[in-house]
């Protein structure tokens, strides 16, 4: 909260200073909008703010990832 948003994973991850376990890297953004945030604390997995890549594609993805 009040910082830039982070416009590449390297700098999200850095941002968040070791309290998240991972990052999808889509590469920089170019689009001009947040990276989409979900907290996988919680099931099912919460969407903490909305980007560009919808919720149902990521909650996809998490579906294929192995536990």
């Amino acid at each position: 909260t009040g910082q830039e948003p982070a416009a590449t994973a390297a700098a999200a991850y850095a941002a968040f200073a070791g309290t998240i376990a991972a990052v999808l890297d889509g590469g920089p953004v170019t689009h001009g909008l947040s990276s989409t945030i979900l907290d996988c604390t919680v099931s099912p997995p919460a969407v903490l703010r909305a980007g560009p890549l919808p919720a149902g594609e990521l909650f996809a993805l998490l579906e294929k990832m192995p536990r």
